[in-house]
């Protein structure tokens, strides 16, 4: 994990040199939360069938030039679901009941992204985010737990607008697909997000 955040970093600090080597003016940067909804899909669906409301998300972005920016992204979701009959499989196991489902998220990623105007204000930018995400899943049957944790490599396409507040406040809404991949450990815990945040400019 040490070794991915680092990775992260240095991408980030590698992009705000190249900024100052090719951005003209004072460079547009941000930090900003916000809210997040989750709705699981393809083999992340099978398991959890109901959306997550319970997330959020932080990230810097500095651009590099006038169009482009790049950044890190790190967030969390949570998603449960109960389901009064159903069939979960661990290893060798199969059982069958009332389940209490949970799983939980963690996405690490550094973005890259290509921004335009709408209008005089609002910008619309669209881009990829690279990295991991932490896997931690565990199933209720009465007293007995199923637990499984992994970490799956993330590809993260995203679309979104930003639109500027008094100050140096702007506000953002994205929308944002989670592909975690397959691995050894775990089918594909892939899922989309809806984002609503606020950033801090400078």
């Amino acid at each position: 994990m040490k070794k991915i955040v680092s990775i992260l970093v240095v991408t980030v600090l590698i992009a705000g040199n190249l900024k100052s080597q090719t951005a003209s003016g004072r460079p547009l940067n941000w930090l900003g939360i916000s809210y997040s909804t989750s709705y699981p899909v393809g083999d992340f669906k099978d398991y959890m069938s109901k959306p997550s409301f319970t997330g959020f998300s932080i990230e810097y972005k500095t651009h590099v030039h006038e169009h482009f920016a790049a950044g890190i992204n790190m967030g969390f979701n949570f998603f449960n679901e109960y389901r009064d009959k159903a069939s979960y499989t661990y290893e060798t196991i199969t059982a069958t009941g009332k389940q209490r489902r949970h799983s939980s998220m963690i996405p690490m990623m550094a973005t890259f992204a290509y921004t335009g105007d709408l209008g005089e204000k609002a910008h619309w930018f669209a881009g990829l985010g690279v990295g991991t995400t932490y896997i931690y899943r565990y199933t209720n049957f009465g007293s007995f737990q199923f637990s499984r944790e992994t970490w799956q490599f993330l590809l993260a396409p995203e679309v979104g607008i930003y639109y500027p507040l008094v100050g140096d406040n702007i506000v953002y809404l994205t929308s944002r697909y989670n592909m975690n991949f397959k691995n050894d450990e775990m089918q594909a815990q892939t899922y989309i997000s809806l984002n609503l945040g606020w950033a801090a400019a400078w």
